[in-house]
C-alpha cells in the first residue's frame, strides 16, 4: 500500500542524499533503514523478507 506524506523541499533533498550516500533503492527503503538504526527497531517488524518487492496482483489472474 502507497500512500503521499508533505514534507518540506529541504526535506526531500536531504532524502535524497541520505539515499545516495547509503546506496538506498528507493526513498521508502532509505526511511526504513533510518528507522531501523536510529529506533533499533527488530527486523521482524519488517517481515522475513524486507528485500522482496510488494505483492501486486494482476487483474487477469482470477479466473471466475
Amino acid at each position: 500500500m502507497q500512500t503521499t506524506i508533505q514534507v518540506e523541499k529541504t526535506t526531500v533533498q536531504a532524502l535524497e542524499l541520505m539515499k545516495q550516500k547509503m546506496k538506498t533503492k528507493s526513498h521508502n527503503e532509505t526511511i526504513l533503514a533510518l528507522i531501523r538504526k536510529n529506533e533499533k527497531i527488530p527486523d521482524s517488524l519488517f517481515g522475513c523478507r524486507p528485500d522482496l518487492k510488494t505483492f501486486v496482483r494482476e487483474e487477469d489472474d482470477r479466473e471466475l
